[in-house]
């Protein structure tokens, strides 16, 4: 004899309950994962953010330099030229101020006059140098070397003799070399002396 089998019937009420609670566990599922992505995103997003509120520089503010604060000095490479020979001036300038401020060379006059007469203004007749921003820090000097020809100059163009417009060099004397800072007073930074 061969033992009966019986086919075991599942209710239809046990199958749609199982079934129902499998899709619950697996929306529920679904939705913590979704819960978990996203405050994943917002932490980052979060972080990110506070990090680059750090890190975003806002631009520094300085004053603008005063006479009181700057100290100037004019240097010639030599002190005796021979008459039409050129020579460097090496123009240093310092904060000696307690802040950094700000300045262009442009608010420094330089000259060389003899017996009162200016033949030489390099700053003025140089837009590139008389614009250039500096940012000066509390005693850090910044110096530049302006290189004369040797020549005369009026209002920036050089004084010409003759029919070939030839440059005349500057006279035989000793020159000073001045400055002044902000339109103040004019100052003997050096003197040179043409032979």
């Amino acid at each position: 004899m061969t033992p009966s089998k019986r086919k075991r019937k599942t209710p239809w009420a046990r199958r749609i309950v199982s079934t129902l609670v499998l899709l619950a566990l697996l929306v529920g599922l679904v939705f913590l994962v979704f819960k978990a992505v996203v405050w994943v995103g917002d932490y980052f997003k979060s972080e990110h953010q506070k990090n680059t509120e750090l890190t975003t520089l806002q631009p520094a503010v300085y004053e603008a330099c005063e006479e009181k604060d700057i100290s100037i000095s004019l240097t010639p490479s030599v002190t005796t030229i021979t008459q039409g020979q050129g020579t460097d001036i090496v123009m240093s300038l310092e904060n000696t101020g307690a802040d950094a401020c700000t300045m262009t060379p442009g608010d420094i006059s330089v000259s060389a006059l003899l017996g009162g007469d200016s033949v030489w203004t390099p700053i003025a007749c140089s837009s590139t140098l008389s614009e250039l921003p500096l940012l000066l820090a509390p005693n850090q000097p910044w110096s530049q070397t302006l290189s004369w020809d040797g020549k005369a100059y009026v209002n920036c163009e050089a004084v010409t003799t003759g029919e070939e417009a030839t440059a005349v060099n500057a006279a035989k004397g000793t020159y000073e070399l001045r400055y002044s800072a902000f339109g103040g007073e004019s100052k003997i930074g050096a003197n040179l002396t043409i032979e």
